[in-house]
């Protein structure tokens, strides 16, 4: 017993203040306030006497970059240590500085890694490549610097050349750029709008769809056309999007929807371009031909691309596309395994072609969670599990882009319940840490208390003392802990914590 709540306190004091490695430096907090006081100043000294000599001598940048880090590491859990997020504003924007330096002096991987490290020290997820950066969300915490963090990883991303690396990640942020990028009152859109001109100059199979941001952008942000290209003409720019060397996209096709949709909105007239005049002719006939012949969705699904064989889905196809999902769902002689890998095909499309929310499949959505709950049982072998599990997690993400969290609580409740199921630990794993992430995005002021409850039986179905810890230390942190104090909610955790001393 002594020897668990060692390990407990241990445990939840690490989490507690970000889940960070405390370095020799860290070390040297206590609690005299004047300690705390002068330690901060004395790495803020540091930082600031850093930044001042490398913005000329870029030899004495790269020497001293490793003892910067320890002060920014410090800092950070000086900060968070006394719960002071709120304070982290001038910390994020001395490391911005410093990120840009490293930049300017072409260091480019330390600027990777110092990217990397930001992001990390001052939000609850871990991010482990720049890929995890750019599709990461926009919370209480990160919503003052995110977009701008974002930004110089494209800007990396460029300089570095792993265009063809990253190049499925960048798509999938421009795609979504509504929950990605332009979430962000302040951003910095002529910076953008550069980016999106480069990946339309360095890529072969997606002109068209960069082509058709930089125009969403210019228009929705009344910027004049002539500030970034030169010697031609709005109109003549959009004609050459037509090309006939730019109409080959490959895989990256299944995208254009998506950017299409949102150029559409903003264009109306002859001068539009029309998303048929993208296509060349047989993909155009293949995909009205959809309509023609309803098909069963299992014949549409492509198994190994986890996709529809077609893109660029219509309203009259989306409908012959639901309406056969109906079907499926009806067929009590269908194999769930096999119904769920065509679910997974149906939802990765529809997310793929950046569908807007609908009636139609808002229905489609609560048919699929009613299938799934009455059916659950029925799930017998790994294979199948793991469908549901890439099934749950692509519905969670599309109710994240639809800002749907009544519905991603249906999909938080459908994991927890084949964790429990199962007995599967990594199904509860997916499901806490769901839960903390709608936390996190919703701004309902009831939902911290809601997800006290949850959690308790969440805690409740861990298997062992040390699972029981890590499911609970995705609610106990810094992150969480600091966005609620009040009576209600300290009485609601110090329950639950209770609890958990009480079993360890």
């Amino acid at each position: 017993m002594t020897k668990n709540c060692y390990l407990l306190n241990e445990t939840l004091e690490k989490v507690h203040h970000g889940n960070q490695v405390r370095t020799a430096a860290s070390m040297l907090t206590g609690d005299n306030p004047t300690d705390f006081d002068g330690i901060l100043t004395m790495h803020n000294n540091i930082i600031r006497d850093f930044l001042k000599t490398a913005s000329s001598n870029a030899e004495f940048a790269m020497e001293n970059i490793t003892s910067v880090d320890r002060s920014l590491t410090s800092i950070y859990y000086l900060l968070k240590s006394r719960h002071m997020l709120s304070h982290m504003n001038s910390t994020v924007k001395q490391h911005m500085m410093i990120i840009v330096k490293l930049i300017n002096f072409n260091a480019l991987g330390l600027a990777s890694s110092e990217i990397i490290s930001l992001y990390n020290e001052t939000n609850l997820f871990q991010a482990h490549n720049l890929k995890n950066i750019l599709l990461a969300d926009f919370n209480t915490w990160n919503e003052y610097y995110l977009s701008n963090l974002k930004i110089l990883a494209l800007q990396l991303i460029l300089k570095r050349k792993l265009v063809e690396e990253y190049l499925p990640h960048v798509l999938e942020i421009f795609s979504h750029d509504e929950r990605f990028l332009l979430k962000d009152p302040n951003l910095k859109m002529h910076a953008l709008i550069k980016i999106v001109l480069s990946f339309f100059s360095v890529t072969s199979t997606c002109k068209i769809l960069f082509g058709l941001k930089f125009l969403q952008y210019i228009k929705q942000y009344k910027l004049p056309f002539k500030n970034y290209v030169e010697n031609i003409s709005t109109d003549s720019f959009s004609k050459k999007l037509l090309h006939k060397s730019y109409l080959d996209m490959g895989p990256n096709k299944v995208y254009l929807n998506s950017f299409y949709s949102s150029y559409s909105k903003l264009y109306g007239g002859l001068d539009k371009i029309m998303l048929l005049d993208l296509l060349v002719y047989e993909e155009a006939a293949d995909m009205q031909g959809v309509t023609r012949v309803k098909k069963e969705l299992s014949e549409c699904c492509d198994m190994n691309e986890n996709r529809l064989l077609w893109s660029c889905i219509s309203l009259d196809d989306l409908s012959v596309v639901l309406e056969s999902a109906t079907d499926s769902l009806q067929n009590k002689k269908g194999h769930v395994s096999v119904t769920l890998r065509c679910l997974v095909c149906l939802w990765s499309t529809i997310r793929l072609e950046g569908l807007c929310k609908n009636r139609d499949i808002l229905r489609q959505f609560d048919r699929n969670i009613i299938y799934i709950n009455s059916n659950i049982k029925s799930i017998e072998d790994g294979p199948a599990a793991d469908s549901l599990s890439q099934l749950l997690t692509i519905l969670s993400e599309i109710c994240i882009d639809y800002g749907e969290f009544k519905r991603l609580a249906n999909v938080i409740s459908l994991f927890f319940n084949a964790s429990v199921l199962f007995k599967s630990h990594s199904f509860l794993l997916k499901t806490t840490c769901l839960e903390i992430r709608s936390l996190l995005l919703d701004n309902d002021s009831k939902a911290t208390h809601r997800t006290i409850m949850k959690f308790e039986k969440f805690v409740s179905s861990a298997q062992s003392i040390q699972k029981k810890l890590e499911v609970f230390c995705y609610l106990f942190n810094v992150y969480c802990m600091v966005r609620n104090d009040s009576l209600s909610f300290i009485f609601d955790f110090v329950r639950t914590y209770s609890y958990i001393v009480s079993h360890a």
